[in-house]
């Protein structure tokens, strides 16, 4: 039988599948999956400093925290033997029982405030704000830069007994004497952290919302869905990510927090986190401080599995999230 021969010009028809393969073929389809597999393996040795760098840099901390925090304490330094007594100590101390509930009490109130209202601003910027939508975010973004301190001092300046809130009570005549619970209490941390952080969940929810298909809530609301219910079957569910991470964020920020409770906490909103900056820095018990701040880890991760089964049990997080 007779070959066909490609007349000039001709393109050569495409294998059949099932027919043998021309000589040449195995040797080139080997050689290229060779060629990409180096590329693949040379693309890893490339990263491999990075991702050890990266890696070192995280475990070296934590590492050796969790070494401290078994050793004998000693003024601003620990030795052997090891020993569980650091432990003890945070565990059962009712000194810092009561710290880590009041920063747990303080860190959930902060992370559910600003969640709440920075999905608010969100929703408004995203459904409703129309053309002024890139004016709110610009605004939000400004908010950030005014810094972490310079908000906690002029809350301390608002608040304060001769402080702009007391001066225009007094101003009304709704007030004779200055209200003294308004500085130096938990209510004043909480009014400050969720002033610094409603800008970071509304920019994490805003991302989250502008992702969510306007058609499906248009088949919600076709559907005979009214507004409320078209948002907590279809907005709020897609955006429970969001939602969850902002929470998280905010929630292990602040609850661990030590400069504002320090500025305008007070007693009442002493927290966690000034306890561990003594003992490292004042105090100098090192191991103590390191016991402190696994303790920190243990409750808060328990704090945050409860939220999540929350969330999920509610709705708003999906399988899978």
């Amino acid at each position: 039988m007779r070959k066909r021969v490609a007349r000039s010009g001709e393109k050569p028809a495409a294998p059949v599948p099932g027919a043998l393969v021309p000589e040449g073929g195995p040797r080139f389809t080997t050689q290229a999956a060779g060629w990409l597999a180096g590329k693949k393996w040379s693309g890893y040795l490339m990263a491999t400093p990075l991702m050890l760098l990266v890696t070192a840099l995280l475990l070296l901390p934590i590492g050796t925290f969790l070494l401290y925090s078994f050793l004998t304490p000693a003024p601003f330094r620990v030795g052997l033997p090891f020993t569980l007594e650091n432990y003890r100590l945070a565990f059962t101390d009712p000194i810092y029982w009561r710290l880590m509930l009041n920063s747990v009490r303080i860190g959930l109130t902060t992370a559910a405030v600003s969640t709440v209202l920075g999905y608010a601003l969100a929703y408004y910027a995203s459904f409703c704000a129309g053309k002024a939508k890139m004016v709110i975010l610009a605004l939000t973004v400004v908010s950030i830069l005014g810094g972490y301190l310079v908000r906690i001092y002029a809350w301390r300046i608002v608040l304060g007994t001769e402080g702009v809130l007391n001066s225009a009570l007094g101003a009304l005549g709704l007030s004779h004497n200055p209200l003294q619970f308004l500085l130096f209490s938990r209510s004043a941390v909480v009014v400050a952290l969720v002033n610094i952080y409603i800008p970071f969940t509304a920019l994490t929810v805003f991302a989250s919302l502008e992702n969510v298909g306007r058609d499906l809530i248009e088949a919600a609301r076709d559907l005979g869905a009214g507004p409320l219910r078209a948002f907590g079957r279809v907005v709020l569910p897609l955006t429970g990510r969001a939602v969850f991470t902002s929470f998280l964020f905010v929630f292990l920020l602040t609850a661990a927090d030590y400069i504002t409770p320090q500025l305008i906490g007070g007693t009442e909103g002493a927290m966690i986190g000034v306890v561990v900056y003594d003992q490292f820095v004042k105090l100098g018990d090192w191991a103590l401080g390191a016991a402190l701040s696994f303790y920190i880890v243990i409750v808060f991760g328990v704090v945050l599995a409860v939220t999540w089964l929350t969330l999920r049990a509610l709705g708003i997080l999906r399988r899978g999230a």
